[in-house]
């Protein structure tokens, strides 16, 4: 039977049926199926790019650099993700 796919992101933000649904799909009994529109697809896209941490960090020495008065520094870079971290040598 022909029934309606519908953004369950858009109904929980207020949104009617006809603002939700995605198309139509054939289900067995005519109960709508769900999936997730274009734009909160991006929007979760967003979030689980900005909050990735699963990075096991290989860390190489970039530089080192004295010229920060007298404070001495090493600067690492993560060779997977190019995080960088500072680690003071002396002061």
């Amino acid at each position: 039977m022909r029934a309606r796919r519908i953004c369950s992101w858009c109904l929980a933000e207020g949104r009617t049926i006809d603002e939700a649904t995605l198309g139509w799909a054939e289900t067995s009994d005519g109960s709508p199926t769900h999936g997730m529109c274009q734009e909160h697809f991006a929007k979760m896209l967003a979030e689980v790019e900005g909050s990735q941490t699963a990075c096991e960090h290989e860390w190489m020495l970039q530089e080192r650099v004295y010229s920060v008065g007298s404070v001495g520094f090493q600067i690492w870079v993560c060779k997977l993700c190019g995080a960088e971290k500072y680690e003071e040598l002396f002061r």
